[in-house]
């Protein structure tokens, strides 16, 4: 990471080998696009090669955490949304918690939204 324009002192850290969207585009030379489970939590982030005679050299990276595209997406709407991580995708991380559920679920296997082995 050269440089973090939220945060310029922070720097230097590398995630060419460890940030699968970051791999995909060094790995392919095309921006990639999407969410990423990140240490702060969910994002949404892009991703697009930095190239060098056609040689990709590095990559820019521009992104956000989720709440303000879901609170973006209820004030344009007016509905609430809820995003849901299965628990293998963690790799035994644990999210930074959003806010409180306001209604509690019951695990359900109802078109197979829900994995058996995940629930109780």
């Amino acid at each position: 990471m050269l440089l973090r324009l939220h945060s310029p002192a922070h720097f230097g850290d590398n995630f060419t080998s460890n940030r699968q969207i970051v791999v995909t585009v060094h790995s392919t030379g095309k921006a990639q696009s999407g969410l990423e489970i990140g240490t702060s939590g969910l994002a949404v982030r892009g991703v697009a090669p930095l190239a060098d005679g056609g040689k990709t050299v590095g990559s820019i990276e521009f992104g956000t955490k989720l709440e303000p595209v879901l609170a973006a997406l209820k004030a344009a709407t007016n509905a609430d949304y809820a995003v849901l991580v299965d628990d293998r995708l963690l790799n035994g991380r644990r999210l930074p918690p959003v806010r409180k559920a306001e209604a509690t679920f019951r695990c359900s296997t109802a078109f197979g939204l829900i994995p058996r082995p995940t629930c109780p």
